[in-house]
């Protein structure tokens, strides 16, 4: 008789048990609609410890990306999430996935599709950035968040064609009126999801501050071989798009005007293949140098290492 109650009783709690699990099962979506707050409920439930900045970077990257496909208004029903994302399976796929399941690997993922997605068919103040990802996030697998651009930046911004047709008219004729060879070739090189920021530093190197100007000119003529131009071999109009203290931009103006006198080591890569080496030779001898450089290796954001 007691085996009978026994078996009974653990039928029935078998049964409230599953109950309840289909009870508090929660998508992600569900978990983040109505503020941008909820955010950090997310974040917190993937089981990661972050810093600060860490943290807020994440919180911002999403935050920005989310509301750049909702006309800057940020998701208050599952059903507006389900809308905005249709277009795309692999966040819809994400962002259903039930939250007791979701990783902080299902995380990085998020945020480097909705990052990539809102680069290439979104529009706001804000651009991709690889240089930017803390460590932490890095080794997470979060290659590149979303940030906020300058007053400067967000102007232009406002103006970079929708169209692929005619963002790729208008670079090819920006390139131009900058004395950059072959910019058929480079804008049919360059990926679409970075050609908003090549936008921009074209844009830049045209009508900026006499400092972004200049740093233009050193990138035009580093990248400018006779009739080549190698503006495609790497990621060095990110410069000008990077938010650089003036002090760096220093820097590289004059890192760039000097190599860009220098003949050309690699004639597949332009001189990206003198700066490489530049970068070892100072790094030689220099533990911190060498340290910072092997971090600048690991992101490679600017594509000068191979």
């Amino acid at each position: 008789m007691k085996s009978i109650k026994s078996k009974v009783t653990a039928i029935i709690l078998g049964s409230f048990w599953l109950y309840s699990a289909n009870i508090f099962a929660m998508p992600v979506m569900e978990l983040i609609k109505g503020s941008a707050k909820s955010i950090d409920k997310l974040i917190s439930n993937s089981g990661i410890k972050l810093s600060t900045d860490a943290a807020t970077q994440l919180h911002s990257s999403l935050d920005l990306t989310i509301k750049a496909f909702n006309r800057g208004k940020y998701p208050t029903t599952s059903k507006d999430f389900k809308r905005i994302f249709n277009f795309d399976p692999k966040i819809t796929s994400l962002l259903s996935k039930d939250v007791s399941e979701f990783t902080d690997q299902d995380l990085a993922k998020l945020v480097n599709r909705l990052s990539v997605q809102a680069e290439k068919k979104a529009s706001g103040p804000f651009m991709m950035c690889g240089a930017c990802v803390t460590d932490e996030l890095y080794k997470m697998g979060i290659v590149a968040i979303s940030q906020k651009t300058s007053k400067s930046t967000s102007k232009i911004l406002r103006i970079v064609p929708r169209s692929a047709k005619q963002l790729n008219r208008r670079i090819k004729r920006m390139g131009g009126v900058l004395h950059i060879p072959e910019m058929d070739k480079i804008v049919s090189t360059i990926p679409d999801v970075d050609k908003r920021r090549f936008y921009v530093a074209l844009a830049k190197m045209s009508t900026g501050s006499k400092q972004e100007k200049a740093l233009g000119i050193a990138l035009r003529n580093f990248n400018n071989v006779g009739n080549q131009s190698y503006f495609h071999t790497s990621k060095l109009y990110t410069l000008m798009t990077d938010n650089l203290s003036s002090s760096d931009m220093k820097y590289w103006t004059n890192t760039l005007e000097k190599i860009g006198k220098e003949k050309p080591v690699d004639l597949d890569r332009g001189r990206v293949a003198n700066l490489e080496q530049w970068f070892y030779t100072k790094a030689d001898n220099d533990p911190v140098l060498k340290d910072s450089l092997d971090q600048l290796k690991k992101k490679n954001c600017w594509k000068i290492f191979r």
